[in-house]
C-alpha cells in the first residue's frame, strides 16, 4: 500500500515572557534535506466505505445557555506560577509551524513556511524526530504543481500523508482537483481524485483527525488499506479526537456530531449567546475535546456585529465560551469579552489546553485543570514572543505539542513575517 487510495483505475501587546521563561532550546542535531525521488503518479477514483447507520438526534439540554452580563468573566484565568512547557526548537530556516501533527512514536510532521522574497513563499513538509528536523521536498505532481496543501496527517516516523489540490502553474482559470500525498518508503506517492466532487473544494473547513478527514463536503476515513468516501447521513464533519473516541464539528454552532461505531449521532447544543450590544449573537465553533463517548468539552465563541465596520476601532466584540457535555446535558461557562478561543486539545488528565486571542494578534494558551482556568507564557529566547498556530495531544500519550512561531515584533500576530522563526513546544 503506498497511494492511500483504493479503487477503480482511470489581538493587543503580547505580555513578554518572565525571566524564567527567556530561556535558549538546547542545540540539536542539524536537520537534513531529503531530495525529492521520483513521484509516483495514480489517477483515482474514490470508493465508498459501508453506509453508516442513522442514529436519532439528542435533542439539547438545556434548550439554552445562560449568558452573564459582558462584564462578568466565569473563567477568571489566573496566571501560572511556572510554565509547563519545554521550547523544542527555533528553527532558523523557517519563519512559520503552520499545522502539525504527531504520531503515536512520537513524530511531529509539520507544514512549514518561508519567505523566499517580498511576493513568494516556500511550504515544506518537514518531520521533528529524534531531536532534529527532517525536510521531505515534494516534486510537482507530474504537468501540475502543488497548488496548496491543506492538511497533514501523522501515522508514524515513516508514514505521513497531505491533502490538497493541483492546479497547472500560471493558469489560475483551471480547474483544481484534490490530491493525497503519502510520503512512505523513502518517497511521495500521490493519487490525483477525479471524482467531481473532489473539484473546486471549499477548503475554508478542512480537518484531519485519527483516521478521518474532511474537505468541503467530502467526508474520508482510512480503514488501514484506503481512503474511502463515506456515505449516509451524516456522513460527518470536521473531526477531532483519537481512536474510537471520535467527534465532529458540522460546520453549524448548532450541533456536533458523536461516533457510534458504525455511524455518527448529531447532538443539538443549547441556543449560544443572547442580544446585546444592539445586535443579535453570531456563534461560531472552533474546536471539540472529547474524553470518551459520554464526556466532551465544544470549544467556541459569540460575537455581536462582527462583521460591521463601524466597529473596526473598537475591542473585539466577542467573547469565548467552553460548553461541556456530560453524557446527558450541557453546561456552558462563559469568558471575558474581547477575547476569542481558537484551537485546543485535552492534556490527558482530564482537562484542556486552548489557544486564546486578544484581537486577533495575541495569542495565550489557557489551560483548564481540576475546574480552574491558568495562563501559561511559553518559553521562548530572551526579548521574544511567541504565537501559536496549533495544538495537538500525542496518541497514548499525556505529551501535548504547540506549534507556531517566535519574534522579537511588537506585533505578534498570525501573519508570515520573515523576522519570524519557527518554533516547537512539548508539555513537560
Amino acid at each position: 500500500m503506498a497511494c492511500g487510495c483504493s479503487t477503480t483505475q482511470q489581538p493587543a501587546e503580547q505580555q513578554k515572557p518572565t525571566a524564567s521563561a527567556q530561556v535558549k532550546p538546547k542545540p540539536t542535531a542539524a536537520s537534513r534535506v531529503l531530495s525529492p525521488t521520483p513521484i509516483h503518479e495514480k489517477i483515482r477514483k474514490l470508493n465508498s466505505g459501508p453506509r453508516l447507520k442513522t442514529f436519532p438526534l439528542i435533542p439539547a439540554r438545556p434548550r439554552a445557555c445562560a449568558q452573564p452580563g459582558l462584564k462578568t468573566d466565569q473563567m477568571r484565568s489566573v496566571p501560572a506560577r511556572q510554565s509547563g512547557w519545554k521550547l523544542l526548537s527555533v528553527d532558523q530556516k523557517i519563519n512559520d509551524i503552520m499545522d502539525v501533527d504527531v504520531a503515536a512514536d512520537g513524530a511531529v510532521w509539520a507544514q512549514t513556511v518561508r519567505v523566499v522574497d517580498d511576493d513568494n513563499e516556500k511550504i515544506d513538509i518537514r518531520r521533528w524526530h529524534k531531536g532534529r528536523w527532517s525536510t521531505f521536498e515534494r516534486p510537482p505532481i507530474g504537468p501540475d504543481s502543488v497548488d496548496a496543501i491543506y492538511a497533514i496527517a501523522a501515522e508514524s516516523a515513516r508514514r505521513t500523508w497531505v491533502f490538497g489540490t493541483t492546479a497547472p502553474p500560471g493558469e489560475d482559470d483551471v480547474v483544481s482537483q484534490m490530491f493525497i500525498g503519502t510520503f512512505e518508503h523513502g518517497h511521495w506517492d500521490d493519487a490525483v481524485l477525479t471524482d467531481e466532487d473532489t473539484r473546486e473544494l471549499d477548503w475554508s473547513t478542512v480537518g484531519v483527525a485519527s483516521g478521518w478527514a474532511k474537505a468541503g463536503d467530502l467526508v474520508l476515513r482510512w480503514n488501514g488499506q484506503a481512503w474511502l468516501r463515506q456515505s449516509g447521513e451524516p456522513p460527518g464533519g470536521q473531526p477531532f479526537g483519537q481512536g474510537h473516541d471520535m467527534w465532529a464539528l458540522d460546520g453549524t454552532a448548532r450541533s456536533v456530531l458523536r461516533w457510534q461505531g458504525t455511524g455518527w449521532q448529531q447532538l443539538k447544543l443549547p441556543e449560544l449567546g443572547t442580544r446585546a450590544l444592539d445586535s443579535v449573537p453570531e456563534p461560531w465553533l472552533t474546536s471539540v475535546v472529547p474524553y470518551g463517548r459520554d464526556a466532551a468539552w465544544v470549544i467556541g465563541n459569540v460575537g455581536w456585529d462582527m462583521d460591521n465596520e463601524e466597529h473596526d476601532a473598537e475591542a473585539i466584540r466577542a467573547r469565548p465560551v467552553a460548553v461541556r457535555w456530560n453524557g446527558s446535558s450541557w453546561t456552558c461557562t462563559w469568558g471575558p469579552m474581547h477575547r476569542t478561543f481558537r484551537d485546543a486539545a485535552p492534556d490527558g488528565k482530564g482537562g484542556l489546553w486552548v489557544i486564546a486571542d486578544q484581537e486577533y494578534e495575541t495569542s495565550e494558551l489557557w489551560h483548564l485543570s481540576g475546574g480552574r482556568w491558568t495562563k501559561e507564557f511559553l518559553p521562548a529566547p530572551a526579548g521574544q514572543s511567541f504565537f501559536v498556530q496549533k495544538l495537538i495531544k500525542r496518541p497514548g500519550s499525556d505529551e501535548v505539542y504547540a506549534a507556531g512561531h517566535v519574534t522579537g515584533d511588537d506585533l505578534v500576530d498570525g501573519s508570515l513575517s520573515e523576522d519570524h522563526r519557527g518554533a516547537l513546544w512539548r508539555t513537560n
